[in-house]
């Protein structure tokens, strides 16, 4: 059994069956391997030219597949609970979804496909947009970038990465997994945006703008991976953009006492 489906916004004829458009999407040209894994690989591929959003038509987009070839690897499958519920591929492609619908992320979903037999998952594929020039929040860090930027851009990247997460929460999403190589960052000239991906164990995000509470599993996540990098003065104009507050008041310190740091 194939199921196949597409995001709302993509213009691309579909007459043929689920099984041969699973064997479309999956079979898309590499034009180059990311990673590769037993049962996983993530690729950049070429978008045939029947695939495109209206006029701002990505030529390349990201391909994920997952696999399972034995019944052994099935059974794992079954006892990860993929029998009764949907494949990563879809928890991806749906907090991708909730995230783009929002204005949060600029990474567009574009298609994800699931092939069982009698429920068992067999495969699995995402494929997502993607957008040049874009970098990852940890290679950033890693990088001498970051070393490298004036103090006021630094300050300015804290602030929106801050006010961008609150956002996130504040529609009632919860990533569970907000690590900086899930983050991408776009820069327009002196505009920075950020997207976040591969959010398979995310919830919520049906809440009207302003009514979700704060995540403070999110927040220790970013931090714990941030430690080493990132300085507490740029941790602090971080949870200040993300309270949205001028200056450090009971509300602030309790958060920061939350995440362990202390800044005085």
């Amino acid at each position: 059994m194939f199921f196949v489906s597409v995001s709302p916004e993509l213009a691309i004829p579909l007459e043929d069956s689920h099984s041969e458009r699973f064997d479309r999407f999956w079979n898309l040209d590499v034009l180059s391997p990311v990673t590769e894994q037993r049962t996983s690989s993530v690729s950049l591929v070429a978008l045939p030219e029947s695939t495109c959003f209206g006029t701002s038509s990505p030529e390349t987009a990201y391909l994920k597949r997952y696999w399972f070839p034995s019944l052994r690897d099935r059974l794992k499958g079954f006892f990860r609970n993929t029998f009764f519920r949907s494949s990563r591929a879809f928890r991806e492609y749906s907090s991708l979804l909730i995230l783009n619908s929002n204005g949060l992320s600029r990474v567009r979903p574009i298609a994800y496909g699931e092939e069982r037999t009698f429920r068992l998952l067999r495969r699995a594929f995402i494929v997502t947009e993607n957008i040049p020039g874009t970098t990852t929040l940890k290679e950033l860090l890693l990088s001498s970038g970051l070393d490298a930027l004036p103090l006021a851009q630094r300050r300015i990247l804290a602030a929106r990465l801050g006010a961008w997460t609150r956002s996130i929460h504040d529609i009632g999403f919860e990533d569970r997994g907000f690590l900086p190589r899930n983050i991408l960052l776009h820069r327009d000239g002196d505009k920075l945006a950020f997207s976040k991906i591969d959010s398979p164990k995310a919830r919520g995000g049906g809440k009207a703008p302003g009514t979700g509470r704060k995540s403070a599993v999110d927040l220790i996540d970013l931090e714990r991976e941030c430690t080493s990098r990132v300085s507490r003065q740029d941790k602090l104009r971080f949870v200040l953009a993300y309270l949205a507050s001028p200056r450090v008041d009971s509300e602030v310190r309790a958060l920061l006492s939350r995440l362990r740091l202390n800044v005085r």
